[in-house]
């Protein structure tokens, strides 16, 4: 999608609750307020990337968004970290390395692997809540919403943790295998929906006059679920 505008997951978010999805059939979307609507956006949007105008040039992210943004990161180093786990992609003892999971351990009082992840996502969320809330408390009334962050050393053990995943799991020769397997799929189906649009779905059919076909496979691709894309690129 490069030559067409090009393509972010969190522009594509703000788009289909625009414009692709329209389940009360008045135009509008799903008609969500502004602020959510805005904070879909946060990260980088490609220039030219097709938004409902309002929405251009990318409004200022709201104090909630930057919040839910790193609630997502606690959430996916947690789970990430577990699945690591099981997946035999590294083991306890290198993970043992890590500040947080020492601290986790010792919050735990054992070693169960389990309760040591768990108590990772508590140390997380309650190092946000107590620096969140005493950046709110020591503001004047009527400024500005404080930016949202860890304390100092939580911040240098989550990036610590984030390396440590960076890679040992998300580059990891197997996981790499799974996901160019996955992007080889999306673009041959891609090219082949682009050739022939008359394979898209009806209701993707009807917005090809005014999104164009590189756009209308795009959004049709981009909400495919794994195993849809697998059955449809035997």
């Amino acid at each position: 999608m490069a030559p067409h505008g090009g393509f972010r997951h969190n522009a594509q978010g703000a788009r289909i609750v625009d414009l692709v999805e329209d389940r009360y059939g008045h135009g509008h979307g799903l008609n969500l307020t502004f602020p959510v609507r805005a904070g879909l956006l946060k990260g980088r949007v490609p220039d030219g990337f097709p938004l409902s105008p309002d929405l251009v040039p990318k409004p200022a992210m709201p104090f909630e968004a930057h919040l839910v943004d790193l609630c997502d990161k606690i959430a996916y180093l947690s789970h990430d970290l577990d699945d690591g786990l099981r997946a035999g992609l590294f083991t306890e003892a290198e993970a043992a390395a890590l500040r947080l999971w020492q601290q986790a351990r010792d919050h735990a009082g054992n070693d169960s692997r389990q309760r040591i992840v768990s108590e990772i996502s508590s140390l997380l969320i309650h190092d946000l809540v107590e620096t969140v809330d005493a950046a709110i408390g020591a503001l004047p009334a009527g400024n500005a919403a404080p930016r949202v962050q860890h304390g100092p050393a939580m911040t240098v053990a989550a990036q610590e943790l984030l390396e440590f995943l960076r890679l040992r799991y998300y580059k990891s020769p197997r996981v790499l295998a799974v996901m160019n397997d996955g992007a080889a799929r999306i673009r041959r189906l891609f090219a082949e929906l682009v050739a022939d649009p008359k394979k898209l779905p009806e209701t993707a059919q009807r917005r090809l006059d005014h999104d164009g076909a590189e756009r209308t496979v795009c959004d049709y691709v981009a909400g495919m679920t794994d195993r849809f894309l697998m059955r449809a690129t035997p």
